[in-house]
């Protein structure tokens, strides 16, 4: 149960990590045999954790101070699930730990 001081606020994830990992490389099309994909595509993607559990590890590209409304967009932006199976390496980019800023208020002038 959140408290009085955590309601409105916004969890904003200071873990910041690059992924390298392995994901599905496919041609359309007719090909020669010697031209049919043997290896998969290596990935990086940079972003904030927002999981890291035993099915994978998801990031995130942007974070806002607003929570989002049915209005409008807002909170986590550009998310990225990555399974587990398919992580080569994890970069630590940033410390490990969450800070609380307060939600920005809904009537912003400019």
């Amino acid at each position: 149960m959140e408290s009085e001081e955590e309601a409105g606020m916004i969890l904003i994830p200071e873990r910041i990590v690059e992924v390298e990992w392995e994901d599905s490389f496919s041609r359309f099309g007719w090909q020669e045999e010697s031209d049919l994909p043997r290896m998969p595509s290596l990935c990086r993607s940079l972003g904030y954790v927002y999981e890291d559990s035993e099915r994978g590890m998801g990031v995130c590209e942007s974070v806002s101070d607003r929570p989002p409304t049915a209005q409008e967009d807002h909170g986590y932006g550009h998310s990225t699930f990555i399974p587990r199976g398919a992580i080569r390496k994890v970069t630590e980019l940033s410390r490990k730990r969450y800070s609380r800023v307060p939600a920005a208020r809904q009537n912003r002038v400019g």
